[in-house]
Parts: C-alpha cells; structure tokens; sequence
C-alpha cells in the first residue's frame, strides 16, 4: 500500500506525515506582545484565527506561558517531497492538519522552539488505532517533560452519566465544546529517540467524556465522537550550540497503527 511505502521509506516510523525544512536558528529574538488572555497573546503574536481556533485549550496555555512567537506553519499535498528523495504517496479522506513552528529563543538563550501538531478526524472510520509523531535534525534536543497531548473537540450529552442535584437540573445543551483527554511529560511520549523524535500512540473510543459543572453541582457530561474530533501533541526543543545550520522537521499521523493494509499517508511541509 501507498501508506505502507512512505512509512518503509521513513525508517519504518510513519504512515502520516507533516513536514518542515530549514530551522529558523539565527538568534533574532522577535519581539512579543503581552496580554493577559491566551486567544488574544496569540493572535497578537502571529498565530491566525484559524489556527488559534484548532488549537485545544492547554496548548494555547502553553505557548501562551512559554512567550511563543509564531513562526510558521504548513501542510502538504500529495506528490509533494516529504524529505530529499521522499514523496507524499496519498492522502487521508476526511482529513486535514496543520505543523506549527513557534519560537521561544530569549535574547539569554540558546534557540528554542516548540513544535505543535494540530489535527482534525472527520473520516467515515473510527480512529481507533492511531500514531502522531515529530521528528526534527539539526542538533536540537527535546525536553520530554514538555511533551503535552490533547484530544478535544464537541462533544454530545450523555444523560446517563449526567447528574442533577436537589432542587436544580443542569440546563439541557446538547453539544459542547471540551477537552476529553489530556497526558503531559513521559505519559505523552509512547516512543522516544533523542535527538531525532517523540511519539505517542492513542485510540479514540466513545468512552472519552469531559464534564461541564455548574455552581450547583449539577453537572453535564458530553461524550466523543470517534469519527468526528481533534487533537495537539506538542514538544520543546532546545539547542545548545552556537553553530549556524539548515535543519528541518515533520510530523506524522498514523490510521491503522497495525492494520497495514488501511494505512494512510498524509504530509505539510515547510521550514522551521
């Protein structure tokens, strides 16, 4: 399969890909706006309504806290080269990602970066057996404890698992919008070469829930959609060297982690 190749061709690492070439590492610190609000810092910074709207909400927090700049982001079409002599061989239906560069470099520091994969499912197939992975060169080094992933999206109410309390019903809204699941550090990281890349292997199933609480007590719990939702890993790294050099970086979505002959390959690319 055309997924499978692309996967051989990249170390037997990826079936999905988004990519960036050529790091950004002279250390022209850019300045950065404050603000006391995540949405509105980032957009003040450079990120785009859209890719601030894709984004969940611990990874704004995130970036928001570490002073991200942006810096660029991409996706990839296919017949696009992934890396020198590597081309994207297909596509993913229903499908559509986005890999954000954000810088954090300080005018005291070593260039810094923080690399965030963002994803939408809207695919006929469940995602039950996934794989995202980001993967960069250049002498860059992760901090795994800064991993952080994300699935979020609408979810609809549940009113089994529902609760009123004496005297007052939570109001009835069918859908909303929340995080369902949220792992940081070395519980977001399934596979770890340093150096070269982090990944974290997930499946999404109707037992993920988030829970809207009221001052009441009375709470809403709204329950995923397997074919329908989003999600954010993201990785910082670091570069302790003074030396100018052309780098790059990409990450991959994996469907079908063991079912070979379902796998897809997607790509973005660009430069970092």
């Amino acid at each position: 399969m055309k997924g499978k190749k692309l996967c051989v061709a990249l170390a037997g690492v990826f079936s999905v890909a988004a990519c960036f070439g050529a790091f950004g590492l002279l250390r022209n610190v850019q300045k950065r706006v404050l603000s006391g609000n995540a949405d509105a810092y980032l957009f003040e910074n450079g990120y785009s309504d859209s890719l601030i709207a894709g984004m969940s909400g611990l990874t704004k927090r995130l970036l928001y806290e570490e002073n991200a700049v942006f810096e660029r982001a991409s996706t990839m079409r296919e017949g696009e080269e992934v890396v020198p002599g590597i081309f994207l061989q297909s596509e993913l239906p229903g499908f559509s990602h986005v890999l954000i560069v954000s810088d954090c470099t300080t005018e005291k520091n070593y260039p810094k970066k923080i690399l965030t994969y963002c994803w939408n499912w809207t695919g006929d197939q469940a995602a039950d057996d996934e794989s995202v992975e980001l993967v960069w060169s250049g002498g860059f080094i992760a901090l795994p404890e800064t991993a952080l992933f994300e699935i979020h999206g609408v979810g609809q109410i549940d009113i089994n698992r529902s609760h009123s309390v004496p005297g007052y019903d939570p109001p009835y809204v069918e859908y909303e919008n929340g995080t369902f699941l949220v792992e940081r550090g070395n519980d977001a990281i399934t596979s770890y070469s340093p150096g070269l890349g982090v990944g974290h292997r997930f499946a999404i199933n109707d037992g993920l829930t988030f829970t809207r609480t009221y001052a009441s007590g009375a709470c809403n719990t709204y329950a995923i959609d397997p074919n329908n939702y989003s999600g954010c890993f993201s990785i910082t790294l670091i570069k302790y060297s003074e030396r100018e050099e052309t780098n790059f970086a990409f990450a991959t979505y994996t469907h079908g982690v063991k079912r070979t002959m379902e796998s897809f390959s997607v790509a973005a690319k660009g430069t970092l």
